[in-house]
């Protein structure tokens, strides 16, 4: 039997906790197949913890960080040195039979590309974000500019050349089939949840009565506190919500981001009886955290990369058994939530009127049973196991 050779290019890996880097270390576990030899090229953490890995499956780590900033340019070098070592160390690799890029970061598309070409080897893209055009979104890149175009052809370039495309969004499969002749190498693979980490569980009373939440319909957002979800209207959304005398609810927020520190200081200065910031919360104390929750709270705000977004907290709240309280625009997450009927959604331009959902308590818990028995009928189609084997089975064709 001939051993399959796979380089994984990703830019973070465990013990990272991103999106990205969970994603690609979670699979592995599924992937321990004597048919394959896995590789994996990716940064140095910032805290040393070695991952316990199949033995199919190897690590190299290099250095990504010259600057340890979040300013545009700072990062773009930091992204163009990490880039150059590990096409450096690619040279000098035993070449494999495929290269699987997991994208962002978009110069990794381009690097595989380059060693694909160059190697006369096979390509694997898989697309978590359509960059550049969520870079155009965020930034003050115009679309009509020479450097928006380059990245744009690189990309288009990337899904023709590649001998498979993974898309984790039905949006991005929409857009990638787009711009690619042959859709038959074009997979959509949602991205899941593990089943260890996150399930159904019953109420943490202990940590409820901590939290002064006893009798309280708790409604809670853990994840990225950035400009990509507003993350400071919720305490907008406390204030009115004790305005209007709505006692039994509370609103808990734990996570990290760029907005962190404002949004710790607002919580501090509007001091809002029917709010708590929780701060960073490590992983494996997450899940007693999930279990005080009745709604888990998705937010983004309104632009038009997010139209094929699916953010990981909503997966792991499926996974939680917990159903949502949605404030997106019009996107692959809303289609997702009212397909399987798992939660109520609002437009961002409308997101004080969640409140109308939470004025009667008796009201509101019967609509989060209901939502909640329909979580736990449709959870198993979430599964990170159901996600790595789809894609092995595409490598395993390619």
């Amino acid at each position: 039997m001939k051993i399959k050779k796979v380089v994984v290019l990703c830019n973070s890996f465990y013990p990272d906790t991103n999106a990205a880097a969970s994603r690609v270390y979670e699979r592995l576990k599924f992937w321990d197949n004597p048919e394959f030899q896995f590789t994996i090229v990716t940064s140095k953490p910032r805290q040393n913890s070695l991952p316990v890995l199949p033995e199919n499956i190897s690590l190299i780590r290099l250095p990504s960080t010259i600057f340890n900033s979040k300013i545009f340019g700072l990062r773009l070098i930091n992204e163009l040195y990490f880039s150059f070592m590990v096409g450096v160390r690619l040279i000098f690799l035993k070449k494999p039979d495929i290269y699987f890029v997991s994208s962002p970061p978009f110069l990794m598309v381009i690097l595989g590309q380059l060693m694909a070409s160059i190697f006369g080897k096979k390509l694997i893209l898989e697309i978590s974000d359509l960059w550049p055009d969520s870079l155009a979104e965020l930034s003050s890149i115009k679309k009509s500019g020479v450097f928006f175009r380059i990245l744009k052809w690189f990309e288009i370039r990337g899904y023709k050349k590649s001998s498979q495309v993974i898309c984790l969004t039905p949006g991005i499969e929409k857009q990638v089939r787009q711009n690619v002749p042959d859709e038959k190498k074009i997979l959509c693979a949602k991205n899941g949840f593990r089943k260890d980490l996150y399930f159904p569980t019953r109420k943490n009373l202990k940590l409820r009565d901590e939290l002064g939440l006893q009798s309280k319909v708790v409604i809670g957002y853990y994840g990225a506190l950035g400009r990509s979800q507003n993350i400071i209207e919720i305490t907008d959304i406390a204030l009115k919500a004790e305005s209007l005398g709505l006692r039994h609810i509370h609103f808990l927020i734990a996570g990290s981001g760029e907005q962190e520190n404002l949004l710790r200081e607002r919580v501090e200065n509007i001091k809002v009886n029917n709010l708590t910031f929780l701060g960073q919360i490590p992983k494996h104390e997450m899940a007693k955290y999930w279990s005080v929750l009745d709604l888990s709270l998705i937010k983004l705000v309104d632009i038009p990369i997010f139209k094929t977004a699916i953010p990981s907290k909503l997966i792991e709240s499926i996974g939680m058994g917990i159903p949502v309280l949605a404030i997106v625009p019009e996107s692959d997450c809303k289609n997702l939530i009212e397909e399987h009927e798992i939660g109520i959604v609002y437009s961002p331009s409308e997101a004080f009127n969640s409140l109308d959902f939470m004025i009667s308590k008796s009201k509101l818990v019967n609509e989060v049973l209901n939502y909640k028995e329909n979580v736990l009928a449709v959870r198993y189609l979430f599964t990170r196991e159901n996600q790595a084997n789809l894609i092995l089975e595409r490598i395993r064709k390619c």
